[in-house]
């Protein structure tokens, strides 16, 4: 069972210490579990980790059973909704095509996301300052993932996946598809990047799925 309370009070404790390392921050990402039950009872636990928020001013908490968050942002972000497709698709087997929000939420509150930047950033990213920021959070991270305890890591995002494969994990990954111990890691472009296909990503992660 996902232990809410202990999380978010290591989260804060993280937070104080980042916003004091990087004040002129705009906001902090209080990230993890879309929904802590559902997080709980998922037949596959599958993690997404993405650079950062954007065009935020205050702290975004996208996660926690922030269901106002999680309702006021799914169905016109993209972003969300590509998330569902692919928890939908790598959950039950079957394409994402055509299927509406309402039964596409149910698969974005099981799965869970992580941002490398814990503050706000604007749309065109700055991997050099992702990155920078990322270090500072890496003991956190690596803290946030073991508690979260995921099947499968989908980065979203070339740096998101060299930052979990060199600094997370300390080791070097040349598939875009591989195992490390228990953990399937995905090498993925972020999901709102266009012309980004969900069912060949899904597709893909099958095959592995079945082979391994």
């Amino acid at each position: 069972m996902f232990e809410k309370d202990s999380y978010l009070l290591e989260t804060n404790k993280h937070k104080e210490e980042y916003m004091r390392t990087f004040p002129l921050s705009k906001g902090f990402a209080i990230d993890g579990p879309n929904d802590s039950d559902a997080w709980s009872k998922a037949d596959k636990r599958i993690l997404f980790m993405l650079k950062e928020t954007y065009g935020v001013k205050g702290d975004i908490c996208q996660c926690m059973d922030s269901l106002e968050y999680n309702k006021s942002n799914f169905y016109s972000n993209k972003t969300n909704q590509n998330i569902a497709k692919l928890a939908y698709g790598i959950m039950t087997g079957k394409p994402s095509a055509g299927l509406s929000s309402k039964k596409l939420s149910p698969f974005y509150s099981s799965s869970s996301t992580i941002e490398i930047k814990k503050s706000t950033g604007k749309k065109k990213s700055n991997d050099k300052e992702i990155l920078k920021h990322a270090l500072f959070s890496e003991e956190f991270i690596k803290w946030q993932i073991d508690k979260l305890n995921p099947d499968i890591i989908i980065c979203c995002g070339s740096i998101v996946h060299s930052f979990l494969v060199n600094n997370i994990y300390s080791t070097k990954v040349t598939d875009d598809i591989t195992k490390i111990g228990d953990i399937v890691i995905i090498k993925s472009k972020h999901p709102s990047a266009p012309g980004y296909k969900v069912d060949n990503v899904v597709s893909d992660i099958k095959k592995f799925l079945m082979n391994n």
